[in-house]
């Protein structure tokens, strides 16, 4: 294992670390998280297909868990948001950051963080927002410790749009770029992270909403949270709350605790 890893569909991508089929996409998750620390920073990415599924631990308003959908979801299974959770959230210790980004289908909940904030016309007013995400209902019966923050490519009811060119976008213009496929809310964020800097959460999130809506997408980002975030602060990929305390407890490795649960118990 290196400092990063990527799992691609193709075995052409440079530096890639396999294919992303469900025992590799958790078994990264696992490493990724593994020897958490404070002081750490973690990011995750993912674009790809994403669904929903019948839930059966009764933590979901709507009665359906959102899912990754790997490569070989048929045989192997989807992976639902309480094990997503489960591996990359739950047994963080304080101090640690960790970023995720999740451009698929169904993705606004799906690490199944207690705070949200969606990227509507109306939250986005300054009169709406209130300097802080909003609190959803009861998600996971263990809360996380650490500092978690997800964006998602849309509402949990909604579709991520897929671009068949990369480089409208701007984003990359070489040959390469132009036969590459990618996230539209994937392209969106780095066109404008690469273009602008000291942004605030909302200034973010406006400036993507406005990308995509040139673009003619109707997708609407989302962001969820572990912990309540002051919005009106500049985005950033490190701690929020400044240098981590020293830990006077030791907490267990985050691969510990997870079961691999029989693929027929989460279909697609």
């Amino acid at each position: 294992m290196q400092e990063s890893c990527i799992l691609v569909d193709d075995p052409s991508f440079p530096g890639n670390s396999g294919s992303p089929t469900r025992d590799n996409i958790i078994k990264h998750m696992q490493w990724l998280v593994s020897d958490a620390k404070a002081g750490d920073c973690f990011f995750f990415h993912y674009s790809g297909h994403g669904s929903q599924t019948q839930d059966k631990s009764g933590d979901e308003e709507d009665g359906m868990d959102e899912t990754l959908v790997p490569v070989d979801y048929r045989t192997a299974g989807c992976i639902i948001d309480d094990d997503i959770y489960a591996i990359l959230c739950q047994n963080l210790p304080p101090g640690v950051r960790l970023t995720a980004v999740m451009d698929c289908c169904h993705s606004g909940t799906l690490m199944d963080l207690p705070y949200f904030f969606e990227a509507t016309s109306d939250n986005m007013s300054d009169r709406s927002i209130g300097g802080a995400a909003l609190r959803l209902g009861r998600r996971n019966d263990i809360p996380c410790k650490a500092e978690v923050i997800m964006l998602s490519g849309c509402s949990d009811t909604q579709t991520s749009a897929d671009v068949s060119n990369i480089s409208s976008f701007g984003n990359q213009t070489s040959s390469y770029a132009q036969s590459m496929a990618g996230g539209a809310c994937t392209n969106a964020l780095t066109q404008v992270l690469t273009k602008t800097s000291g942004l605030t959460y909302v200034a973010l999130f406006k400036e993507m909403r406005a990308v995509l809506q040139k673009k003619r997408y109707t997708q609407v980002p989302q962001l969820t949270a572990s912990q309540p975030i002051n919005l009106n602060k500049p985005f950033s990929l490190f701690m929020s709350g400044g240098s981590p305390q020293p830990q006077q407890q030791s907490y267990p490795q985050a691969a510990q605790g997870y079961q691999q649960y029989p693929p027929a118990q989460y279909p697609p």
